[in-house]
């Protein structure tokens, strides 16, 4: 169960801890259900509030990811992201171990890569090589050697794409955090 419930399980939860009346009935809910706020379980000592009003005066946890045992058990990690779309709220993410491991699947081309000029030159550059060295083959075979090698040379690049992108975007993340860390610092010495 998943959400923004608009109460904290506890008064740490809150920058402003007497302002939450249902805590209680949550907390019923939620020890009646069986069921675990993923991101204290694995954060203990971590404020993580999703909640901020525009000042930042006001923070709290109010969003959750709420398991039973068993799911808790393969939760790997529960981390806060801000969510773009959504400036007063933020993200609750997690991460869950699966059963079962993934078999090879199939691959499919990212169809935007080929607009991309340094794609286009390292599959020309590919095609040229691969009709040099099978000389000695009839035409049909050349061609299945260039298609084995052009997939082969697409999924590396698609590979080199996918990790540039992945570091592009935990770049992104660390400095939305850092900026968001700030903020809630200033608000709390502001309040002291």
């Amino acid at each position: 169960m998943c959400g923004d419930f608009n109460c904290s399980i506890t008064s740490a939860d809150r920058t402003n801890p007497n302002s939450d009346n249902s805590r209680l009935d949550f907390t019923r809910l939620l020890k009646y259900n069986d069921l675990n706020d993923t991101y204290r379980v694995l954060n203990p000592t971590k404020h993580g509030f999703t909640y901020s009003n525009k000042s930042a005066t006001t923070q709290s946890r109010i969003d959750y990811i709420l398991v039973s045992n068993y799911v808790l058990s393969r939760a790997t990690k529960s981390y806060i992201l801000t969510a773009p779309k959504c400036p007063d709220h933020k993200a609750v993410m997690l991460k869950v171990q699966a059963e079962n491991k993934r078999g090879p699947g199939y691959w499919k081309l990212n169809t935007s890569y080929l607009l991309d000029d340094n794609y286009k030159t390292m599959i020309r550059q590919t095609i040229q090589k691969t009709v040099n060295e099978t000389q000695s083959l009839n035409a049909t075979l050349r061609w299945d050697y260039c298609k084995v090698r052009i997939k082969e040379m697409s999924i590396e690049y698609a590979i080199l794409q996918s990790r540039i992108m992945k570091k592009e975007i935990q770049e992104y993340e660390k400095r939305l955090y850092d900026i968001d860390n700030n903020i809630l610092n200033d608000a709390i010495k502001q309040k002291k």
